[in-house]
This record gives C-alpha cells, sequence and structure tokens, in this order.
C-alpha cells in the first residue's frame, strides 16, 4: 500500500547477499525489467512520449534525480534515443520510476532466468557473458522485510556498474569489433578470462 514503491523485480544482476543487510529484498530507483511486476496506480504514471522530459531537462530538476550522475547521464542517452524514435518501452518505465522519486523492490538473490538468447529472440540473439552466468535461485521463507522503506544505495551501485558495462559506449565499440570474425574470437576469450565478478 506503501505509494512509492511502483515496480517489483525477479532479477538481480549480482548483487551480492550481503549487500541487503540481512534482509529478502531492497529498495532501490532502479526498475529492471526481467521478471517483473507493477501496479495499475503506478502505470498510470507511464510517460511514453516522454513528453515532459525536455522541460524538466530544461528546467534543471534532473539533476535531482535519485541516481548518480554518471548513471543519469546513460540514462538520458537512452531517452534521447526514445524521442528519436528508437529504444524500447522500458527506458520510459525507468524514465516514470525516476521521475516520480518511485522505489524498485529488488530481490536479494536472482528469481528469473531469461530464456530468449537465441537467434530467434527479439532483442538478444546470442548469449550474454553476464547476464547468462547468473544462477536461478529461490528466496527463503518467511520473507525479511527491510526496516525502512527507502534506497539501498549499495545495491543501486552494483546494478550502475553493469548498466555502464553494458550500455555505455565502451560496450558499444566491443559490440561492433566482436562482429569481427577474428577479432570477435579473440575479445570473447579474452572477455572470459578477465570478465568481472560483481558482489
Amino acid at each position: 500500500h506503501d505509494t512509492r514503491v511502483m515496480h517489483i523485480s525477479g532479477s538481480n544482476w549480482g548483487a551480492s547477499n550481503e549487500r541487503f543487510l540481512n534482509a529478502s529484498y531492497a529498495f532501490t530507483s532502479f526498475a529492471p525489467i526481467w521478471g517483473w511486476a507493477t501496479w495499475k496506480r503506478a502505470w498510470g504514471h507511464y510517460d511514453y512520449e516522454l513528453q515532459s522530459w525536455s522541460r524538466i531537462k530544461a528546467s534543471g530538476l534532473a539533476s535531482g534525480m535519485s541516481v548518480t550522475p554518471k548513471f543519469r547521464r546513460l540514462l538520458e542517452r537512452d531517452w534521447r534515443l526514445v524521442l528519436e524514435g528508437k529504444g524500447t518501452w522500458d527506458h520510459q518505465w525507468q524514465y516514470t520510476v525516476l521521475r516520480h522519486y518511485g522505489l524498485s523492490a529488488i530481490p536479494s538473490c536472482n528469481l528469473v532466468k531469461n530464456i530468449g538468447f537465441r537467434e530467434d529472440g527479439a532483442q538478444l540473439q546470442r548469449q550474454d557473458s553476464l547476464f547468462c552466468r547468473l544462477p536461478l535461485e529461490t528466496l527463503a521463507l518467511p520473507l525479511s522485510h527491510p526496516p525502512e522503506v527507502c534506497r539501498n544505495a549499495s545495491v543501486e551501485t552494483v546494478f550502475e556498474k553493469i548498466y555502464w558495462q553494458k550500455l555505455a559506449w565502451p560496450a558499444e565499440i566491443y559490440r561492433t569489433l566482436i562482429r569481427l570474425p577474428i577479432l570477435g574470437n579473440l575479445l570473447q576469450a579474452l572477455w572470459h578470462i578477465v570478465a568481472p565478478k560483481h558482489s
């Protein structure tokens, strides 16, 4: 019944259990959309056209969004793509949650597995080196609730780091190079050796 909570996610992108401070879940400003749910009251704020974004950006109010400036700049790139007719619907949903200072409930272990990494996938046609390694787990019952309904910056730090590695300009360059026949194979082999472990 707390209207600050706009999103429930089944995804944990590798944040260690210690970051959840002995709770079964944490609240963040980031809203992962693999295995998720919301309420009609929250979805009513969804701004598919991002009609308010130019006004919020021009006024300087965007700097008050509850993410770090570095993370916000990356999200702003996603919102610019939406306005150019690109991107997917979830960029607008992330914007909606941030614009309304909403919270997302994130589980302390990963509860979903994306089975869409295949050639006929709508968005992702190949295996992902990070997300395919996430184990499918189960939350212990009864749930242990966080004592406060507020952002867990420690969990959010992991999500920001992964989002940057997967979608920022270095990742774009990597995805371009990996399509090259010989260089691509070398880069994949190197990635499996030095791939960061998130905690």
